[in-house]
């Protein structure tokens, strides 16, 4: 009997050192448990309908910083860089009457011709200090204007817009002295922004013929071009109809001038009843063969 239980004592012994030694390491695998950081469980969404009698929704407020978006800085534009294109800042100030006209404009740092087809060429001339446009740009040394354009009268800002190698580009608007505004007006590289263009090649490099629109109408400039890339026809649209005079060129220059015929249109694009007439008309070489004033005062004379 007492072997029994010194046998037994000796077995609860063991037992309760066991235990002990476990206990003592619970401690030291709950630490290296703490060196992991525990995952963040993702909000979910709970549909309100599908909850049973026994269910509760539950409302986290913490913050999650991991969904939070961050926001991205912009990349700021590259001072006096307008598409692709190095400039330098220019301005002028001149008297007009009593009034003072100041210019702020950009120009190209290297030279580059403009579109050659577009009749409006914009560049700055150093000798005379003014902004120009014109159809051929035939004088050396001239800055060719490419990025913001603004133009004040005594200190009021009457004319904004934009150049691209030479060329109106984008929006441009005109103001009376009063910030009323006066003219609007679209264009893309030159040509206005509805305009409708067509070819001579597929490729789309030979420009055959620009018709103006604004607002649905024909309204501005009209150009022909012949396949060699000489000018065969210009004038002017308004309210769907030719103005003024229109003149048509040669495909082959022989003369100076290239010059075949003028026709003269009404004044205005209101008035439907005015029938057009040759105004002047010369041969390939150059020579006037019809002048519509000398013939009528031959009539005059012989009446």
């Amino acid at each position: 009997m007492d072997r029994k239980y010194f046998k037994m004592s000796h077995y609860r012994s063991f037992l309760w050192l066991l235990g002990c030694l476990l206990f003592a390491t619970l401690p030291l695998d709950a630490q290296k448990l703490k060196l992991k950081k525990p995952k963040k469980k993702k909000t979910e969404v709970i549909n309100m309908d599908s909850l049973s009698a026994t269910q509760a929704p539950t409302i986290d407020l913490e913050e999650d910083d991991q969904e939070e978006e961050e926001v991205k800085k912009k990349k700021k534009r590259k001072k006096n860089v307008f598409y692709g294109l190095r400039t330098r800042k220019g301005r002028i100030s001149r008297r007009s009457g009593s009034k003072e006209l100041y210019e702020e404009f950009y120009y190209l740092q290297e030279h580059q011709e403009p579109n050659r087809y577009v009749r409006e060429k914009y560049y700055y001339d150093p000798e005379d200090r003014k902004v120009k446009f014109s159809s051929n740009i035939n004088k050396e040394g001239v800055l060719i204007l490419h990025g913001p354009f603004k133009r004040y009268l005594d200190g009021q800002l009457i004319t904004e817009g934009i150049f691209y190698i030479g060329t109106k580009h984008g929006r441009w608007m005109e103001y009376f002295s009063n910030d009323v505004l006066k003219n609007k007006e679209k264009f893309y590289r030159g040509w206005q922004k509805e305009s409708q263009i067509t070819y001579h090649d597929q490729e789309a490099t030979k420009i055959k013929e620009v018709i103006p629109v604004q607002y649905g109408k024909k309204e501005g400039a009209y150009y022909y071009f012949h396949d060699n890339g000489v000018l065969g026809v210009t004038g002017e649209y308004q309210n769907d109809l030719k103005i003024g005079v229109w003149k048509e060129y040669y495909k082959y220059r022989r003369n100076r001038r290239n010059r075949k015929r003028e026709v003269q249109y009404g004044t205005d694009g209101f008035d439907k009843q005015f029938k057009p007439h040759i105004l002047k008309e010369w041969t390939n070489e150059g020579k006037l063969i019809y002048d519509r004033q000398a013939h009528q005062r031959k009539l005059h004379k012989a009446s």
